[in-house]
């Protein structure tokens, strides 16, 4: 199947026009990794998540007062949109802290493993048995993780090495984020996706502005981290979270974050091309194994789909 199809009156079908939403999606979502290490130059990483945050959160405020004309509320107070907004927090938060720490093109590679992480955490939250083609994948993908966080310091200094506590949280952020698209897909069906997007947004701003009250002791802000955070807003939270979410409704949650990995290739890119970033031999052959478990996951799944 192409990617899209021209319908006889010469638009593209909606579910191949969702496909392209996705690809978009990636693109954007990719540039994140090099701005937010050029960002962590000027600020701390709470610091920086809560501006890009703080400016999404009031957008989406916005969006939804504009699309539901005042009545906000049974938005708001949806449980499933609160969780994804805590559980959305919590992921960037590990993120950013993680990125300080670590390569951003690494960082691309290993959040990226949610998609690994999706079939076990269906089992604990949805009761989907994992098969046996989830488990292989997963320890694949583990060996692969190993060679990029171990293979580059050495098995006597990986607990020691700043990088390896980076590498670490940045795994932690994709095993949150596991969880962010299970529940995710049972709220697809129920508001628009844009709606969806501001709900998240702004309950994503609510738990970073605790941390950042609780954590940070400065409260100044450098002008350069205010533009990379808006940004960050815009073309990294509202715009691909809204192409992500319209898909959703079409696309299943699994083939939709294999369709995102184009976002490594993409984040490996723009970090080699403008910060200069070089993967050292271990965490090519890292690299390469994580990302063939993700494409015989990739397979495996699409053969389970096609014998149901």
């Amino acid at each position: 199947m192409t990617l899209y199809n021209i319908l006889p009156n010469g638009s593209i079908s909606l579910k191949n026009r969702e496909w392209l939403l996705l690809v978009l999606a990636s693109l954007l979502w990719s540039t994140s990794f090099p701005v937010i290490k050029a960002g962590l130059k000027y600020s701390s990483p709470i610091e920086l998540v809560f501006i890009r945050f703080l400016f999404a959160g009031v957008i989406g405020l916005l969006i939804l007062l504009r699309i539901t004309r005042g009545s906000i509320f049974p938005i708001l107070r949806n449980r499933t949109i609160i969780g994804l907004g805590v559980i959305n927090a919590l992921g960037f938060y590990l993120q950013f802290t993680g990125q300080a720490h670590t390569l951003a093109a690494k960082a691309a590679l290993l959040v990226n493993l949610y998609v690994i992480f999706v079939g076990f955490v269906a089992y604990w939250v949805l009761g989907e048995r994992p098969q046996l083609y989830h488990i292989l994948v997963l320890v694949l993908a583990l060996i692969g993780v190993s060679f990029t966080i171990i293979g580059s310091y050495g098995i006597h200094e990986t607990f020691n090495a700043e990088g390896v506590q980076g590498d670490l949280l940045i795994l932690a952020a994709a095993f949150v984020w596991a969880f962010y698209i299970v529940y995710s897909r049972k709220i697809a069906s129920e508001y628009p996706p844009t709606v969806i997007m501001a709900g998240v947004m702004f309950w994503t701003m609510i738990p970073l502005l605790l941390m950042y009250i609780l954590l940070d002791r400065t409260f100044t802000i450098p002008i350069k981290a205010v533009w990379i955070g808006f940004y960050l807003a815009i073309f990294c939270s509202i715009l691909p979270y809204t192409f992500y979410v319209f898909a959703l409704r079409e696309i299943e949650a699994l083939p939709s974050s294999i369709v995102l990995l184009l976002e490594i290739i993409f984040a490996v890119f723009w970090s080699f091309l403008f910060l200069g970033e070089r993967f050292k031999l271990e965490e090519i052959l890292g690299g390469i194994l994580v990302m063939s478990a993700i494409f015989m996951l990739a397979i495996f799944e699409t053969r389970n789909i096609m014998k149901n």
